[in-house]
């Protein structure tokens, strides 16, 4: 009867557990996603609002200084760079980034890439065009915070889990050597 309550009772802990892992994980990962949508958005604006390259370089430069979560490249339809935030290509190269290009207005298509100092970025490649010209925007956002605080949330679950079952444990033997 113990072993059979403890069972149980781990069982139902672990799929309430497993539930609330994956509904933070999930809002964590629509919220991300959702900024980068905005962001994109934002610099598309940018970028017509003034196409020149040295502007543009200006103005990733000015990003960068202010979110370095955030690494923004822009590849003319010949697949050259007009304008990059800078040392991004040192950590993230063209090749990395996703062929599948985001449609605008939906949710944008992230590939994940861990770069050799484990670092994780959610890369999204997404097309525009200004003044008839074809450009290609490859922005990519660190995500080794959110990664490291799932992992984080994980164990504290599993630990949650195993106290759990061990009280639920000691509580069924306490109830069945009384009967």
């Amino acid at each position: 009867l113990v072993l059979l309550f403890t069972v149980g009772a781990a069982l139902l802990l672990l799929m309430a557990m497993a539930a609330a892992y994956w509904t933070v994980t999930q809002h964590v990962l629509h919220d991300n996603d959702r900024y980068i949508a905005e962001k994109l958005t934002a610099i598309r604006a940018d970028i017509a609002a003034d196409p020149d390259p040295k502007s543009l370089n200006r103005e990733l430069m000015i990003i960068r200084a202010a979110d370095k979560t955030y690494a923004v490249r822009v590849l003319d339809s010949a697949g050259h760079v007009v304008a990059e935030t800078p040392r991004m290509q040192e950590t993230l190269p063209i090749e990395v980034f996703p062929t599948v290009i985001s449609v605008r207005g939906l949710r944008p298509t992230t590939l994940t890439y861990q770069t050799r100092n484990r670092k994780v970025f959610a890369l999204v490649t997404a097309v525009f065009e200004v003044d008839r010209q074809h450009l290609t925007l490859q922005l990519a956002q660190d995500r080794t915070h959110d990664e490291r605080f799932a992992n984080h949330y994980a164990g504290l679950l599993a630990g949650m889990l195993g106290c759990a079952v061990l009280t639920c444990a000691g509580i069924a033997y306490l109830v069945t050597r009384r009967s």
